[in-house]
């Protein structure tokens, strides 16, 4: 056996400290009965692990001799362990004693071996070292024995264990006894599986409670913590509710009494300097530090997984996926998976939800893992895994928006089995592609960004991811006036004026379309100028320019006519027909949603006919063809649900709502404007929650459900007044107004307040 200079320590009322290689004997020990180090002074935010972390250690449960906390460094496993082993002790679990053995895995001089625990172990348990046998072997057949002749239960505490091979020798054998693990890496073996709890960051509330306990139980009259709660959360997000975090910011603050929190939070605001902010140094010399305590677990990676840890971080969302991380790396996704398991087990990252193939980082390990990647920049190619990451991001978001602009008939890419799967992927992916547009513009890799930004317009749109559209088509723009393109600035413009559309700003729109359309005619380029046309059409409509409109979309139908583009055809012409219907030109408007729904199914374009049938429906209730609006919403609901758009469901269930009503359906009606209200609400769409909710109310009025009815009428008039929609709101308090006196016999100012749904041109 070589000698290891690591020496274990086990607390007891034993005298003897046991040293691996040599072994001195001093004056006889007596057995351990008391032998924790302390608790933490009050555990916060730990209530359900430590209850659950109780049940298992119980002698009278069922949890197993062998439990392992398991965490990243910092995270807390140390204090939550003893503060539950105290408090096992104190039920009186343990009349056989309590152990503590420090097993150091991770410090600089080596692990604690097995071997050396053992024999301190044994030390604590009373048995002096001139009675031991020589071997290690022997050594832990005595070890065993001695637990094994106790007749009352003993708790062993092993701390900061770093492999399974450190605790296997210290599992007791049979009785009653238990082993409390505490380590960074997940410790299982063949034929060694101990129940695991996984501790993870602190709530944003328990992160406060822990600095403000640290501050006042230091001086009761503390009065920081209560007069700077937004600071003192700010400190917290900082910290990443990190518990070691916090600790060192509440040591500084309890250092100089005069420091204001937010001066602190407002220091650890860069996260560049964040990490060597997060140290504390005291008189003694003595120090504690985030940063050293993250070095100790990355220095023991091997050099593959240090080389993927530190590249992962180019990835600009929260989580990486397997196939992204392997793209990164430049490595086959089977073995950038094993990679990815094994800093998963070291507890630098985690999946989440397991089995998903996303790897989270907590974000004070990402921002050291982005100081070792910067440092190492040369030799890992930084640049070139950026490169690879866009390229694969750029590929695979170009496939999916294929699916959702359904090619009409041609085959859809291969990356995806269909259109819900390339859904669940842009949806999975969303905040990595988002930053990935940003990250492709500061790269320099302009085209990427432009092109991304186009191939998540639809999806982000039509999922109301709306502000990402807004941030996507922004920085496309940018990146096409700084290389000077004008055809794709013009492109960027039309995506932005459809995101501004989408989220009503819509003087804003004009705006876009306007610069599009100028820049298009520049280039002579007359089919941009008719997409721009179209699109300008729309928001020309919002803003009750009718006419401008009207001629807008006429133009549009010119060119689109003149280069045969039945496509461009058929979607102008359901515009064109919204504007004709707004102007009380109905007929005219329903033969331009037949034209259109007629070329849409020519197309086999779902998606098209859905919004040609819902306009169509709308067209038709006005004019009194109540029974033909209902047919035509029904088959636009069974499309919307076919393609999951929900923003779509809740506009057509709103309008399905109406036409019942107006076709004396009136239970039938409520049912339907209920399931349109609560889709709305889910998805935080106010105005057509205010239009569900009028709907609702003229609807519970002609039912004599007056009390009801004026109650919804006031909440839509409330949330338009607070969406600036003016107009929209007098008719309703005009209308709460007539329910006061009187149940009405018209509705006709409320009937104008129908949801429209209208197609961009792409």
């Amino acid at each position: 056996m070589g000698r290891n200079d690591q020496r274990a320590h086990a607390s007891g009322n034993g005298q003897v400290l046991q040293v691996a290689g040599d072994y001195h004997a001093h004056s006889p020990a007596a057995q351990a009965l008391a032998g924790l180090p302390a608790g933490p002074g009050e555990l916060v935010g730990r209530e359900e692990r430590a209850a659950q972390l109780l049940a298992l250690l119980n002698p009278a449960g069922d949890g197993g001799p062998v439990t392992a906390v398991r965490g990243f460094g910092g995270i807390g496993k140390t204090a939550l362990a003893l503060h539950t082993a105290h408090e096992a002790v104190r039920r009186g679990w343990f009349a056989g004693g309590a152990l503590f053995v420090a097993l150091r895995g991770y410090d600089p001089a080596g692990p604690v071996g097995a071997e050396a625990a053992v024999a301190a172990l044994l030390s604590a348990l009373g048995v002096p070292e001139q009675d031991r046998p020589p071997t290690p072997e022997e050594q832990l057949t005595l070890y065993r024995s001695e637990l094994a002749r106790r007749t009352e239960p003993v708790l062993i505490v092993a701390d900061d264990a770093a492999t399974a091979a450190q605790i296997q020798p210290l599992v007791p054998a049979g009785g009653d006894h238990r082993l409390l693990v505490t380590s960074r890496h997940t410790l299982v073996a063949p034929g060694f599986a101990p129940r695991l709890i996984d501790l993870a960051e602190l709530t944003p509330d328990a992160a406060a409670a822990l600095i403000a306990g640290v501050l006042r139980r230091a001086r009761p009259g503390d009065e920081r913590p209560r007069r700077e709660r937004a600071a003192l959360a700010r400190v917290g997000e900082h910290c990443g509710h990190l518990p070691l975090a916090l600790h060192i910011v509440a040591a500084l603050l309890t250092a100089d009494p005069g420091l204001r929190i937010a001066d602190a939070a407002d220091d650890l605001a860069d996260a560049r300097a964040r990490l060597e902010r997060l140290r504390h140094t005291a008189v003694d010399g003595s120090s504690i530090a985030v940063r050293a305590t993250f070095d100790l677990s990355y220095q023991r990676l091997p050099a593959e997984q240090q080389r993927l840890f530190r590249l992962i971080t180019v990835n600009p969302g929260p989580q990486v996926s397997t196939e992204a991380a392997a793209a990164i790396a430049e490595l086959d996704p089977r073995e950038t998976r094993t990679l990815l398991a094994a800093l998963a087990e070291a507890c630098l990252i985690a999946e989440q939800p397991t089995g998903s193939g996303c790897w989270r980082m907590h974000d004070l390990i990402r921002l050291y893992a982005t100081e070792q990647g910067e440092a190492a920049a040369e030799e890992d190619r930084r640049e070139d895994a950026v490169d690879r990451l866009l390229d694969h991001y750029l590929t695979r978001t170009d496939a999916a928006d294929d699916h959702l602009r359904v090619l009409y008939g041609q085959p859809t890419p291969p990356e995806f089995p269909d259109r819900a799967a390339a859904v669940a992927w842009l949806e999975r992916e969303r905040a990595s592609l988002v930053g990935a547009v940003a990250l492709a513009a500061e790269a320099g890799r302009h085209s990427v960004a432009i092109g991304l930004a186009h191939c998540l317009r639809i999806f982000l749109n039509r999922h109301r991811h709306l502000a990402d559209a807004l941030a996507v088509c922004r920085c496309a723009v940018t990146a096409a006036q700084t290389v000077g393109d004008r055809d794709q600035e013009a492109g960027a413009l039309n995506i932005l004026g459809l995101s501004l559309w989408a989220t009503r700003e819509f003087d804003e729109a004009i705006d876009a379309f306007n610069s599009t359309l100028t820049i298009y005619r520049e280039l002579g380029d007359r089919n941009g100028e008719g997409q721009a046309l179209n699109n300008l059409g729309l928001a020309l409509i919002e803003t009750g320019q009718y006419e401008k409109a009207i001629a807008a979309f006429r133009e549009d139908l010119t060119i689109c006519r003149e280069f045969n583009d039945r496509r461009g055809e058929g979607q102008t012409l359901n515009n064109l027909g919204n504007a004709l219907r707004v102007t009380g030109r109905h007929e005219e408007a329903i033969a331009a949603f037949r034209e259109d729904l007629t070329i849409c199914r020519e197309f086999n374009d779902r998606h098209g006919e859905g919004q040609a049938l819902n306009n169509l429906g709308l067209a038709l209730s006005v004019t009194g063809r109540h029974e033909e609006a209902i047919a035509a919403f029904r088959e636009d609901l069974t499309i919307c649900r076919e393609f999951n758009d929900r923003h779509g469901e809740g506009q057509t269930l709103n309008n399905l709502g109406n036409a019942l009503l107006h076709a004396g359906q009136h239970k039938e009606s409520v049912a339907t404007l209920r399931q349109a209200l609560a889709i709305c609400r889910e998805l935080g769409e106010r105005y057509l929650e205010a239009k569900a909710l009028g709907n609702l109310a003229l609807t519970l009025s002609q039912m004599s459900r007056t009390n009801e009815a004026l109650t919804y009428a006031e909440q839509a008039a409330a949330l338009l007044a607070a969406l600036g929609e003016h107009e929209e709101e007098a008719d309703l308090r005009h209308y709460a107004d007539l329910l006061r006196a009187q149940p009405p016999s018209r509705w006709a100012r409320l009937r104008r307040a129908l949801t429209r749904r209208r197609t961009p041109a792409q």
